[in-house]
């Protein structure tokens, strides 16, 4: 809502510029819908004001670590030094949030969810999760876990899809290590029951797109 030109419009100008700076959207019209499309529009991150001193040093510590992996993505692996620093993209049936969540539908018509490696990477060692329980419902763009890093910054996951947790994969709560070794198949967060999956879907990237 800035003067002359819109945060969207701004971010959508320097996409076509291909600056490849980290863009964290924040807004005092925090609405679900403005945390989806700042995502795909290319965002990195979306934080809603009002917000908290920490709330904002763990979007910028992670848009740090996001801007060295981004740029790592368009070199040769002989010029990567650190492993960390390369990172998996999610798998072609899979769609993503940005480069946050990720889904995949079951063919029981159940979905899975779950955080892509760029985010894991982004975030860095894992101390614990806060997630979630079953019953509970999550809406897409709104926070579905909060993963607390090493240094004890609190990083917000956002939701790729709405629906109802029937499941939740406690050994990935309990040992992160796990979700490391594995972040798209085992590594898994929650079960749920979309609740309008093909609409939800219609705000997602592909992950065959990134092929």
């Amino acid at each position: 809502m800035m003067p002359g030109k819109t945060g969207f419009e701004l971010l959508e100008i320097l996409n076509n510029k291909r600056i490849t700076t980290p863009v964290i959207i924040t807004t005092g019209f925090s609405t679900l819908d403005n945390a989806v499309k700042a995502l795909n529009d290319g965002a990195m991150g979306f934080i809603p004001k009002p917000f908290t001193v920490d709330e904002l040093t763990s979007i910028i510590f992670r848009g740090m670590k996001y801007q060295v992996l981004l740029k790592n993505k368009y070199l040769p692996s002989s010029l990567i030094q650190d492993d960390l620093l390369s990172f998996i993209h999610c798998p072609p049936k899979y769609y993503r949030l940005g480069f946050d969540s990720w889904v995949f539908e079951n063919l029981e018509g159940t979905v899975m969810i779950g955080l892509t490696d760029l985010f894991l990477k982004s975030v860095g060692m894992i101390n614990s999760f806060e997630s979630y329980s079953v019953d509970e419902t999550l809406y897409q763009g709104g926070s579905c876990l909060k993963v607390t890093d090493s240094n004890d910054l609190i990083h917000q996951l956002l939701s790729p899809i709405s629906g109802k947790i029937i499941d939740i994969n406690n050994k990935i709560i309990e040992d992160s290590t796990l979700l490391e070794k594995d972040p798209y198949f085992k590594g898994w967060i929650y079960r749920i029951i979309p609740n309008n999956l093909e609409h939800d879907l219609k705000n997602l990237t592909p992950c065959s797109s990134d092929i």
